[in-house]
């Protein structure tokens, strides 16, 4: 919440052209639809997968905070970013793994489950979302920068749509009973 809305914006006003603007959040959203596979495969073989979810966002916090250091740095908001991802770190050392289920060794292997259409299917929804989400990040808080709206303005706009997917959230259980899983995925 606190970086999305505003990365953009903080790109352009140091100086980023709007295609490295567009590289950055390119690489976050490649990220994202790479990162949890492979955090995936790589907790499977720990005992304990909180010290990895720990070890992550130790990580994430300590890369991000390299931010700070940008020579033309002449604003709070990086550094608000670097606390909000400090305070997740933090609060990981406060969760312990419990309950952890032990799945048999032998399963399907990973090509028998992903050359199922339905698995096609789904990663390709998965990686269309996310790309069409792309543009959308990245040039939105610009766009409205650029039409004279206020921090302020963008900030409750962005917060809107936030509102709108939790609402969204509360009542797709509903809605699941009157719609196939398909429908909703080919909409």
């Amino acid at each position: 919440g606190a970086l999305t809305p505003y990365l953009g914006l903080y790109l352009n006003s140091i100086g980023y052209m709007a295609v490295q603007v567009g590289l950055v959040f390119a690489v976050m959203q490649g990220t994202k639809l790479v990162s949890p596979s492979i955090l995936a495969w790589i907790s499977s073989g720990f005992n304990d997968r909180m010290r990895l979810i720990q070890l992550a966002s130790f990580v994430s916090a300590a890369a991000y905070t390299c931010v700070l250091f940008e020579q033309e740095f002449v604003d709070e908001w990086p550094l608000l970013v670097s606390l909000c991802l400090v305070m997740i770190f933090l609060s990981s050392l406060l969760l312990s793994e419990k309950g952890r289920k032990k799945h048999p060794t032998k399963g399907p292997t990973i090509y028998s489950i992903l050359s199922k259409k339905a698995i096609v299917a789904f990663f390709m929804v998965v990686f269309l979302m996310q790309a069409s989400h792309g543009a959308y990040y990245a040039f939105f808080s610009i766009l409205l920068d650029k039409l004279d709206y206020n921090e302020t303005e963008i900030g409750l706009l962005w917060s809107l749509g936030v509102f709108a997917e939790i609402a969204i959230f509360i009542i797709i259980q509903k809605l699941f009973h009157h719609l196939q899983l398909r429908f909703v995925l080919l909409l």
